[in-house]
This record gives C-alpha cells, sequence and structure tokens, in this order.
C-alpha cells in the first residue's frame, strides 16, 4: 500500500511540475520570438497599404535579448535615420511596448511573423506586418 501512495505522489509531483514549466516556457518562448530582425513588409493605415516606395520595404526593425531595439531604414527615403530605444513584451505576449510609452498590440507572433497595430492619434489604425 506504501508503495501505491508513494507512487501516485511522485506522479503528482510530476504533473505539477509540468504543468508550472509549460507556463514559463511558452512565455519564454514568445519573447524569444520577437529577438530578431525584422524586415517591414507591409503599413496600412485603415486598411489601406502605404509602403509604396522601394526604400520603404527594406527597413529592418531589430529587437535585442538586452531588451534594446533599432529601427534601421537601410535606403533613405529621405531625412531618415536609425531609431533606438528600449522594448519590452507583456507576460502574456499581447503587448509590445516601444521606450515604455509607445504600445502596440500583438496580433501574430510566430519564428517567421510578427504583426502589430496601434491606434495611431491624427492617422488612424497602423497594421505593421514582418517576415
Amino acid at each position: 500500500m506504501k508503495r501505491i501512495s508513494y507512487v501516485m505522489m511522485m506522479v503528482f509531483a510530476a504533473m505539477l511540475t509540468m504543468g508550472w514549466t509549460s507556463c514559463t516556457d511558452e512565455e519564454v518562448n514568445e519573447t524569444k520570438m520577437i529577438i530578431r530582425p525584422w524586415n517591414l513588409i507591409s503599413k496600412k493605415v485603415l486598411g489601406v497599404e502605404t509602403l509604396n516606395e522601394p526604400c520603404e520595404l527594406d527597413d529592418v526593425w531589430n529587437f535585442k535579448s538586452d531588451g534594446s531595439y533599432t529601427i534601421d531604414p537601410n535606403e533613405k527615403c529621405g531625412d531618415e535615420t536609425m531609431k533606438t530605444g528600449t522594448w519590452s513584451l507583456s507576460a502574456d505576449g499581447s503587448s509590445l511596448t516601444l521606450n515604455g510609452v509607445g504600445v502596440f498590440e500583438v496580433v501574430e507572433i510566430s519564428l517567421s511573423k510578427l504583426v502589430i497595430k496601434m491606434e495611431v492619434a491624427g492617422v488612424g489604425l497602423t497594421v505593421w506586418t514582418f517576415d
């Protein structure tokens, strides 16, 4: 009888450990997925594509593991310069904050695609898509 109790206790402990680990791994994975350079492939304002110039299509947003980011316009479309700052992802992966103030809603995040959106004052709903 003691052996059965011991086995059941071990199974219960294993289940608890796996449950805690899976939640933590999921959060870490979302954060890890965003850490890389992302190529801007689409920017829509109020549902209308606004990336019209070839120089706009080579912008790279690079989220780094130290919590910093760069937005490199690569080929300049005018007076654009590289932007830098800090980023954070909410614990549930639903929002991305830049510089502690700009909060984007994360629509989709995977290893190959990132889609974020924000209501931009004076412009309207803006959606950025990256690969």
